[in-house]
């Protein structure tokens, strides 16, 4: 099968780059995921936007190169929401339909007890807390509506680049096949094997920092802060960074968690 552009990786990156390839007049776009359900989220990181200038961004710097964060402003009315996302002048709008859990602040807190604030006060939207599968739900059918082809439960596991594209070794329930493809975007993670196949991290050091992020989500815990505090706690004893605390709407919890949560 041939392709004009083929995207392997169907998280908010990918679908972003298949729906705007689309709506920018690629005609044969294919959008590759290994999970059979590209809602289904098993990562809930992501799940915070700070607006305004923080928009997405981190304060740890996840590679040797440059990440700018994107000026993220809402439109909310009662049932809908439009995000903003704007970058060097250029803008993007996403529709929105999942839950949205705003917070005023962003609260540390150290194990005995003691706590600062980032905001002075509580009367300002800090950010929101999003549902990220009613987020990739929504992108994926902006995708298919734009015209992509959408094809999960499928992996790709070998690619080589010549002069006439890309030849591309992908695999799934009913066999493995061979894609033709001009062009590939690599969304596949931070942690992809396929970058390394086409030579991209060459000008790269050597054991870069590999970073991973570990998520409990507690049962009937009682938290001394109102709802609208993000909170971070402070544990630098057990862990290098920091371990993100803050209350879980019972709206995108896993199957089986009930009550007030902490994520």
């Amino acid at each position: 099968m041939q392709y004009d552009l083929v995207v392997i990786g169907a998280g908010p990156g990918g679908l972003m780059a298949a729906r705007t390839a689309c709506r920018d007049g690629i005609k044969k776009v294919l959008l590759l995921e290994r999970r059979k359900h590209i809602s289904k989220v098993r990562r809930y990181c992501s799940q915070l936007i700070r607006v305004g200038t923080g928009g997405f961004s981190s304060r740890k710097i996840p590679t040797d190169r440059v990440i700018r964060s994107i000026f993220v402003t809402f439109a909310i009315d009662y049932k809908h929401c439009l995000l903003h996302l704007k970058n060097l002048g250029e803008e993007v709008t996403v529709a929105y339909q999942g839950m949205l859990g705003p917070y005023s602040t962003e609260t540390w807190v150290s194990p005995s007890g003691y706590f600062f604030n980032t905001e002075a006060s509580d009367e300002h939207i800090y950010g929101f807390q999003i549902d990220k599968g009613a987020l990739l739900a929504g992108l994926e059918e902006e995708c298919r509506q734009s015209g992509c082809t959408v094809q999960s439960g499928t992996a790709c596991y070998d690619m080589e680049e010549h002069s006439r594209g890309v030849t591309l070794k992908v695999g799934s329930r009913n066999g493995t096949e061979t894609i033709e493809s001009e062009r590939v975007i690599l969304a596949d993670g931070a942690f992809s094997s396929l970058v390394e196949k086409l030579g991209f991290n060459r000008e790269r050091p050597a054991g870069g920092p590999r970073l991973k992020f570990l998520t409990y989500i507690l049962d009937r815990v009682e938290s001394p802060f109102p709802p609208s505090r993000y909170m971070q706690l402070c544990a630098p004893a057990l862990f290098p960074g920091q371990i993100n605390l803050g209350v879980w709407s019972n709206q995108i919890l896993p199957s089986g968690h009930r009550g007030t949560h902490l994520y």
